[in-house]
């Protein structure tokens, strides 16, 4: 059996392999063959993958074709169906697949496997991408797409717990993001921003993700692509069971308190705050019991409340570090007066360089504050602002405020703005 490698084209961002198959064996036919992905999250999937008819030396053969991981390389595998078919001597076809030119820019070897009816064990043969040098021996287009600077795949856990909360993320150039659930019983926290994290469902399924290429001015050029993972939960033998979270405020403070049912390896449970019902930050840590089959009950006191309706979560973690999320309830404490507002420009933030405008404050309601924290929830930037002027400009150290996207948050007696700000 002899494999050619054909030929390589390139168009859309996208790179075109074609090989040929011949059978050199005069007694039988091949079994299948299977052609080297970039990876474990391959972009290619089978219904892009093509098999050349105009070549075939035998009519009657057909191939199905499968996206599997069953032999050491990650592979797109055309397997021979017909049971009549005759791949004779010296008959052979081309077979044709696609991936993105920057997957196969990344790759150094490609292998192809093909196993013959009346041989035990499949032939391999690897080919070489680069020349000594390493360097690329297939030439690309000069000015790569959206889709060749876009990595291919998802990473995050494949078998993820169900119950648990899991984070999954791609790696792009500057998009615009849409997460799709895998199973009608996953919840995706927030479907737009990247990492992203989920409530894991029982259903197996494919989680995806469509990614629209931004321009430098933050506005969609219309181009977009579509990036996948197979995910398949296992379930939680049992996850603790919460029964009952609720607040009420008493006395400038808002009072927390929870039951649960039955825990298993529960380590804490983190209670979160938000102004906004979206953007949380961590306030407190309650020591969890570990493992109980009876009614618990917890409490926990926010003794300096935000004004007006503030939302709280509870963040249950195992002492194996998986985490699941409560539901969000919201109470309201007191107004004390007329709230002040931050307003913060521009957004995305340029130079390094932010302004803050204040309104509705007053001296008498002392320090104002600007914290950054990222979307691991780390808090990467602190400053107590002199709020006297009508404009407050702040600068931030680039080697301190990497680019991204952060939650920053303007606080003064017990107020706070939140807003999510892109730094670029």
């Amino acid at each position: 059996m002899d494999i050619t490698f054909k030929s390589v084209s390139f168009s859309d961002g996208k790179a075109k392999l074609t090989f040929r198959v011949v059978n050199g064996n005069k007694n039988g036919n091949f079994e299948y063959v299977a052609f080297q992905l970039p990876g474990k999250n391959a972009a290619i999937t089978p219904g892009l993958a093509t098999q050349s008819v105009t070549s075939k030396t035998s009519t009657n053969i057909t191939y199905s074709v499968e996206n599997p991981a069953r032999l050491p390389e990650y592979s797109i595998k055309y397997s021979m169906t017909s049971a009549h078919g005759i791949f004779k001597s010296l008959g052979y076809d081309d077979f044709t697949y696609e991936m993105s030119a920057y997957e196969f820019s990344q790759m150094n070897t490609l292998t192809v496997t093909a196993k013959h009816a009346r041989i035990t064990q499949p032939i391999k043969i690897t080919f070489n991408l680069r020349d000594t040098a390493g360097q690329p021996l297939y030439c690309q287009p000069a000015t790569p797409s959206f889709a060749s600077i876009t990595a291919s795949g998802i990473d995050g856990l494949e078998s993820p717990m169900s119950g648990s909360t899991s984070i999954y993320s791609v790696t792009s150039s500057p998009s615009a993001y849409t997460w799709f659930a895998p199973g009608t019983d996953w919840t995706i926290n927030n479907n737009i921003i990247n990492p992203m994290s989920a409530k894991v469902g029982a259903q197996a399924g494919t989680l995806w993700v469509r990614l629209e290429e931004l321009n430098a001015q933050g506005q969609k050029t219309g181009n977009s692509i579509i990036r996948t993972l197979a995910v398949s939960p296992f379930p939680n033998p049992l996850p603790v069971e919460l029964v009952k979270f609720a607040g009420v405020a008493k006395s400038g403070a808002v009072e927390l308190s929870w039951s649960t049912a039955s825990e298993k390896n529960n380590d804490r449970y983190e209670v979160e705050r938000s102004a906004n019902g979206r953007d949380f930050l961590k306030i407190g840590t309650v020591t969890g019991a570990g493992n109980s089959s009876v009614l618990l009950h917890y409490q926990f006191l926010d003794s300096s409340p935000l004004s007006g309706t503030t939302y709280y979560r509870l963040k249950q973690v195992d002492y194996d570090l998986q985490y699941e999320y409560s539901k969000v309830i919201a109470v309201k404490t007191a107004q004390a007066g007329t709230n002040f507002e931050a307003v913060l420009s521009p957004n995305p933030v340029v130079e390094n360089l932010l302004s803050i405008r204040l309104k509705n404050y007053s001296s008498d309601k002392g320090a104002v504050e600007l914290s950054l924290t990222d979307l691991s929830g780390k808090v990467v930037f602190k400053k107590q602002l002199d709020p006297t002027g009508q404009e407050i400009r702040v600068e931030f150290n680039p080697n301190q405020v990497k680019k991204g996207m952060y939650l920053a948050t303007v606080t003064s007696a017990g107020n706070a703005q939140v807003q999510r700000i892109l730094i670029q």
